[in-house]
Parts: structure tokens; sequence; C-alpha cells
């Protein structure tokens, strides 16, 4: 769907306390508010959105013509990323025209690269230098009210030196997972559960044990790339034990000073059982 000019276009103060771009748009029954934010001190350009869907066999796309030459592009999947052209060559090519891609999508080329993320449209279409992101669709079949009434999510714009692995999938989940401050009685933790020092490993889930017994911790390499990873906790671990994804334990990890030393190759999923 190509809109016609905005409405209204006016800055405004979020109540965050963020300049932003206003953005109007009507077609038909559907409005589109949209606010594009570029807070202060962030690298990322915010696309808040806010949609009164009403369209019938239509969809909504965002689109970006970046300058950039790449025959591949990037996209997360879980755990993990993979690589697709951005060319239409073959008849193979040209059946994949949309793409899943689960916090962000990529298209860099040797020093410079931009990243499209999102935190709830997974579909991609990125050809050449144009980086598309599906929406909100209206289709008649399986479901004819699919997206139907009002929608509120944000997309960003993240430009980055280098490739995605510079930066891209942290500031992807700031996107997606903000951080938040709550009122407490300054009794809790002296820092953080578990910490660690590695610029290519995520520490993507803790939670309690399914027996009870312990913390898990799950870590997953995000980068491709292999090497040792360096977790600091915040209280001193009674054990900590390597386990299976179904949490059976395999082998004891040794800790030293309330911190231990693995290795992690790429793409690998990794989960810890921490007992305080």
């Amino acid at each position: 769907m190509e809109l016609p000019g905005a409405q209204s276009i006016e800055t405004i103060t979020r109540p965050d306390g963020s300049p932003a771009l206003q953005v109007i748009w009507t077609h038909g029954e559907t409005t589109i508010t949209q606010d594009i934010v570029l807070r202060p001190g962030a690298r990322r350009l915010d696309f808040v959105t806010r949609v009164n869907w009403q369209e019938r066999d239509t969809m909504l796309k965002c689109a970006f013509p970046v300058d950039i030459h790449a025959s591949h592009a990037t996209y997360e999947i879980q755990f993990g990323a993979i690589t697709r052209p951005t060319h239409r060559n073959t008849s193979y090519d040209r059946a994949k025209f949309e793409a899943c891609g689960h916090r962000w999508a990529d298209l860099s080329e040797g020093n410079y690269g931009v990243s499209l993320l999102n935190d709830s449209k997974y579909g991609y279409d990125i050809l050449g230098n144009r980086m598309r992101l599906t929406l909100l669709r209206s289709p008649s079949f399986p479901d004819p009210f699919a997206d139907q009434g009002m929608q509120e999510f944000t997309y960003a714009l993240y430009p980055h030196a280098g490739d995605w692995r510079t930066g891209t999938v942290r500031e992807a989940y700031r996107l997606n997972v903000p951080m938040e401050t709550h009122a407490g009685s300054g009794n809790g933790l002296p820092g953080p559960l578990a910490r660690l020092a590695s610029d290519h490993a995520v520490l993507d889930t803790i939670k309690q044990a399914e027996d009870s017994n312990g913390i898990i911790l799950r870590i997953y390499e995000s980068a491709g790339a292999r090497g040792p990873i360096h977790i600091t906790f915040a209280l001193p671990p009674a054990s900590v034990t390597e386990c299976d994804l179904m949490e059976r334990e395999e082998q004891t990890v040794e800790v030293v000073n309330n911190a231990c030393t693995v290795y992690i190759k790429p793409y690998q999923i990794k989960t810890y059982r921490v007992v305080f």
C-alpha cells in the first residue's frame, strides 16, 4: 500500500521527554500516527507507530532505500543468524519474495551497514538496496479480520560501522526488552546475578530450574564466533553445572572467586545450573 502525502507533520515532546516528529496519514478509514524519535545519546531512529487498521486485501510495508551495495542480507533466527541473497536471479530466489527475521535484518558492505529492527513484525523483503518490513495485512483468507482495529508497534533504523556483529544484536535486545526500574528496599543483590565478559555471547534466559533446584542460565553465541566467555556472579555459587537443554546435568564447572570461564562455539547454546 502506497500512502499519499501526510495529513500533518509536527514536532512534539513524548511522555518520556524525548522530542519527536509526529506524522499522521489517512487512507480511507485507516489512520496512521507515527512518532519518529531520536532519543538523546541513542544510536538508532525509532518509528513508534499507532494504526487504526480498516483495510481489506491490503498490505502495509515500510521501505528504506539505503546506500549500500551487498549481494546478501542477514536475518536473525532463533539463537543465530542466516544470510539470504538480495537478488532474484533464479526462480528459487523469486519464490522467496519475503523472508522471516526475528528482531532484525541487516544489509552491510565492507565497513558500513544498516539494520532494520522490529519489536513484533517479522516479514522482511530486501531486494538490492531496498529494505522493507511488512507491518500490517488484511487477507480475505484464512482470517478475514486479521490485524483489524488498533495496532501499536515500533520498528527502528540502526546504522553502524562494520557489519551486524558490531552491535545489532544488542541494539535489537534494547528495543525489544527495554530496561525497567523499580523501587526497592535497597537490600537486593550487590550487582547483576550473572554478568558475561563477552562481545558475542548473550545471556538470553535466567529462570528457576524445572526441578526447583537452582537457577538456570541459558547462553548462546550470536555472531558465528568461538572462544572463552567469562561469567561473574553477584553471590558466591555453591556449584555451577553444565546441563543439556532438558536441564540434565552433564559436567561440573570450576568456580574461582565467584566466577568461571567456559568455552563456546559458533551459534552454540549453553545451559548452566547455578546453585547458591
